[in-house]
């Protein structure tokens, strides 16, 4: 489930990249400027196509959005992750050690508790 989350992340992260690209070219280039593989390129024509350039703007900033957010997600789950295998771990050593000292504070017979009677 990782690796596909991670391909998400990078689909959405590298759509999101190329639309907001798109976006700043269809907004700040003239249509007569544009590479001829964008939609809207025309020669000898000086329109500015700015509806299309805020459409992909936003949808190129919301699919950056929705990277970002799973890719801090996905962290916060690994961290989690870690921090109880550790927990886990520490404790169960925590455990055992407690274990060997109570066993071996009883095994030569003697109370570790001292009462003095006078």
């Amino acid at each position: 489930m990782a690796s596909r989350r991670s391909t998400l992340t990078f689909g959405l992260y590298a759509a999101g990249v190329l639309l907001f690209l798109v976006g700043l070219l269809y907004v700040t280039v003239n249509s007569s400027s544009l590479p001829f593989f964008i939609p809207g390129h025309a020669a000898m024509s000086h329109v500015l196509h700015v509806r299309r350039g805020r459409v992909a703007l936003i949808v190129g900033g919301t699919l950056l959005l929705i990277a970002v957010t799973l890719s801090l997600d996905a962290s916060k789950v690994r961290r989690r992750k870690r921090h109880a295998s550790r927990s886990l771990s520490s404790s169960s050593h925590h455990h055992s050690s407690h274990r060997e000292d109570h066993s071996n504070r009883h095994s030569d017979g003697h109370s570790s508790h001292r009462t003095d009677r006078s």
